[in-house]
């Protein structure tokens, strides 16, 4: 079949607004030689008009014509297939099959692919807590059904060169969904964003071990030059399941340490939200490249990295090689075991460091948020104060250095420290806690593994504390949200939120007012994206 004009192929308008099209729709469009004789008037059509009219319909109305005649066919497809989206609840590695297949017989259609996207439908949303749980996948024993493409798929192992081929190979003929997946994407090089579920990076992370090979070891694989929107695991559900929790190795398979360098080097990558457990690849002192680490960075806006069981002086290392990013999520999972790697550092040295880190972005810095959650050992007590101290209390009034910060999402140590009892005195401070620019100011209780948190009365008290200084120390503030972590059996009553809320309009400024409990990540919220998707 004849490729489809050039100026179709290439076209590129950021304000696409029609659905995704569904991997099944378009399993199923059957042989277009099936299909009526042309329909002639509408050739006159100039191709211009006729493309805004195509990205204009819903998927089911262009799948309908596509089935229409034979030249509607040719002319409408590659519109079809511009976004593509599997349903990874249950993954069908029949429906995964059969895309390949069609990439396979129609190469062309792979460069149409501008966004592709393997997540649970917005009727599933991902659970709230762990423990990580592997997908069902429907139809396993489909795979004798196509010989021919789990040839092709291993063909492409083997003339990239993969490392480990045989773990590749032996994942392809075991019916692996997440291992075809990867190799669909290595087809796809005009791909603009790709939106990936946590378990790609629990299972062996196929995709980031695919990117990494593909920027330094071989020129076989497309390097996704336009690739500008990554999610990489950001939907994994919060790893505690209780007060508290065991180590979050126990609760999530360790993933390969290699798949998560990769990302970094993307030459054209805007916005990246990543389930990062490892630094390997990426900082200077770790094994791997001789690159600067900070190749990409000039083009990276928003770096969100949500549950990381990390050093956090290693991730204030890697924020101060991201110069240019303007909105940052840190969803820091503080391991202090007894057994933990991390259990012998200093923690008010790993805290310093990751301050640092941030305060070193004050210049471009505009949207903040910040989850400080700790692991304590299994049934063990909750941490000393001296110790929480030393995690948490030297942060109290460090959002004022950043001038430039318009939105804050932070736990409420960050603004008024450990000290409850000293609320009102620091509130009528308030100056020197709040950048002058500030617009929205979000306040989150602290995990519920520590010993001293603030709950949501004492957070409306000292927020009415500080209402009265807001006009003269943040005058452009606009909105003040108090969230809660409703924890596993917490229900957060809505007679409390309204109540909540009526307190703070009592010593309203003009300021909008909203009380939350839910137990959801930070980052949920901080992205709008992946907000969107489950409202």
């Amino acid at each position: 079949m004849a490729s489809p004009p050039e100026d179709l192929m290439d076209l590129d308008d950021p304000m696409e607004l029609h659905d995704p099209m569904n991997l099944d729709d378009i399993t199923d469009l059957g042989d277009p030689m099936d299909l009526d004789p042309p329909f002639y008037p509408l050739s006159t059509l100039p191709l211009d008009c006729w493309i805004l009219i195509l990205k204009n319909l819903s998927r089911a109305d262009l799948a309908s014509v596509c089935r229409t005649s034979r030249a509607l066919f040719a002319s409408s497809t590659p519109t079809l297939y511009r976004h593509v989206k599997i349903n990874w609840t249950y993954p069908s590695l029949r429906a995964i099959l059969s895309l390949l297949t069609v990439i396979r017989e129609r190469p062309y259609l792979a460069v149409c692919v501008r966004d592709f996207e393997a997540l649970p439908s917005r009727s599933h949303p991902p659970s709230r807590y762990g423990p990580f749980i592997h997908p069902t996948v429907r139809h396993r024993g489909s795979l004798c059904e196509f010989p021919e493409t789990v040839a092709f798929a291993k063909d492409i192992i083997s003339t990239a060169q993969f490392p480990s081929p045989e773990d590749w190979t032996n994942a392809l003929e075991a019916g692996d969904p997440h291992a075809f997946v990867t190799i669909l994407i290595t087809q796809l090089r005009n791909i603009r964003s790709l939106c990936l579920d946590y378990t790609f990076v629990c299972t062996d992370g196929w995709p980031g071990r695919m990117i990494k090979h593909a920027l330094f070891s071989t020129d076989k694989l497309p390097r996704f030059p336009r690739l500008t929107y990554v999610e990489y695991g950001f939907n994994a559900p919060r790893p505690f399941a209780g007060v508290h929790s065991d180590n979050v190795a126990a609760m999530y398979p360790s993933g390969n340490q290699e798949q998560f360098s990769g990302w970094f080097y993307l030459s054209s990558l805007q916005s990246l939200n990543i389930w990062l457990q490892s630094t390997d690849g990426i900082l200077p002192e770790t094994e791997g490249f001789s690159t600067n680490p900070a190749v990409n960075t000039p083009r990276l806006k928003s770096l969100l990295l949500v549950h990381v069981p990390m050093n956090q002086a290693k991730v204030g290392q890697l924020l101060s090689f991201a110069k240019s990013v303007d909105e940052i999520h840190l969803g820091l999972i503080l391991n202090v075991r007894d057994d933990s790697p991390n259990a012998s550092l200093d923690p008010f040295d790993q805290s310093r460091d990751l301050l640092q880190g941030l305060v070193s972005l004050r210049n471009t810095l505009r949207h903040l948020s910040i989850e400080l959650a700790i692991s304590t050992y299994p049934g063990g007590p909750p941490l000393a104060d001296a110790w929480q101290a030393d995690l948490l209390g030297h942060f109290e009034g460090s959002l004022k250095q950043f001038d430039h910060l318009r939105s804050a999402e932070v736990p409420m140590v960050f603004l008024l420290g450990l000290d409850k009892g000293d609320a009102e005195m620091k509130a009528a401070n308030l100056a020197r806690l709040l950048p002058r620019n500030l617009r929205q100011l979000c306040l989150r209780d602290n995990s519920v593994t520590t010993k001293c948190h603030w709950s949501i009365p004492r957070m409306i008290s000292a927020v009415q504390h500080m209402v009265p200084y807001v006009p003269h120390a943040t005058p452009w503030l606009e909105q003040i949200s108090l969230r809660s972590f409703c924890g596993l059996g917490g229900r957060f009553s809505r007679l409390h939120a309204y109540l909540a809320t009526e307190s703070c309009m009592s010593v309203n400024r003009g300021i909008k007012f909203e009380v939350r409990n839910d137990a959801w990540s930070p980052g949920l919220w901080t992205d709008f994206r992946s907000l969107i998707r489950w409202l």
